[in-house]
């Protein structure tokens, strides 16, 4: 298995299984050396990054004074340099930094997510989200789902002071996964027998020469297990519930609640779009107020854009 491959299906996932079996789809061939032509590219995604990207510029610039948007789109990855890729991906790391500094910053009075996420990696999801359960003690931080927050999207935006989902939305997608491919057969019909030398009595365990052993099966379920009660534990936290709310049937187990029955069992505060939020008003630190900002003409258009 190559290198790429085998961390993919060694790490924790808190995201939504369709499109982990999409980026796998995409991985296995490109592990088994097939490229695609710069043709066949732009049939399969269209001009789907360059929309995607344009997206995110309008959301980071449309939100006035003393609103700071912050886009949380696509997949979760941990690292910064991750983005460079085809797909669209949010740092988990950098939007921490983002909603930290946008924490202390005095001209900030509120801070908007503008999330429509599928989830992604277990790594730094927890950080960003106790980054926004430690802004919010200071100063209103709003998760408007815009259309979809699942998984680790839903982790994220279930630590904001209020969480807003667009009429036609959907959240929820409460676990988190591992997977782990047997190729033994392959390998045997292709001829193939890898022998690997090593030390350490674990440090090859989970390979994809063999099936799980009971002792490796055992062993990565504790760690899935770990991460979906840190999941569940944040959204109790994050919408003031019980733990046994947040991982009960009520809040989906695992499944996707649509916007009318996800605002009924309180995953949401209300259901609304992320125009009726940034047209809300002005939200400044109390006892300061806004600081006056000239717009320059493509930041008006963008803005419009936005809210349109």
């Amino acid at each position: 298995m190559s290198l790429l491959l085998a961390e993919f299906y060694n790490s924790p996932w808190v995201l939504e299984a369709t499109t982990h079996a999409k980026m796998a789809e995409v991985l296995e061939r490109w592990s088994m050396g097939v490229r695609l032509s710069a043709d066949q590219i732009q049939i399969a995604v269209g001009d789907a990054p360059q929309t995607a990207a344009q997206r995110k510029a309008r959301t980071a610039q449309a939100g006035g004074v003393g609103t700071m948007v912050l886009p949380v789109h696509g997949v979760l990855t941990n690292r910064a340099h991750a983005k460079a890729a085809s797909t669209v991906m949010t740092s988990s790391e950098e939007l921490a930094a983002q909603i930290r500094s946008a924490g202390r910053d005095p001209d900030v009075g509120r801070i908007v997510l503008d999330v429509d996420s599928p989830g992604g990696s277990a790594f730094g999801v927890q950080e960003v989200g106790d980054a926004i359960w430690q802004v919010r003690q200071e100063k209103p931080v709003i998760a408007v789902v815009n259309a979809t927050a699942a998984s680790g999207g839903y982790w994220i935006a279930s630590q904001a002071s209020e969480v807003v989902l667009t009429p036609s939305g959907m959240v929820g997608s409460i676990g988190a996964y591992m997977a782990h491919v047997d190729r033994s057969a392959k390998y045997e019909k292709e001829g193939q027998k890898i022998t690997y030398v090593y030390a350490g009595k674990h440090k090859v365990e989970g390979n994809d020469t063999a099936p799980m052993s009971e002792e490796t099966l055992a062993y990565v379920q504790a760690m899935a297990d770990q991460c979906y009660d840190d999941f569940v534990s944040a959204v109790a936290r994050g919408r003031g519930v019980a733990i046994s709310v947040a991982g009960g049937p009520s809040f989906g187990e695992g499944r996707m609640v649509m916007a009318q029955q996800a605002l009924k069992v309180g995953m949401v505060d209300r259901l609304g779009t992320l125009a009726q939020v940034l047209a809300e008003g002005v939200q400044t630190p109390a006892g300061k107020p806004p600081r006056v900002q000239s717009l320059g003409a493509a930041q008006a258009r963008a803005r419009l854009l936005a809210l349109g």
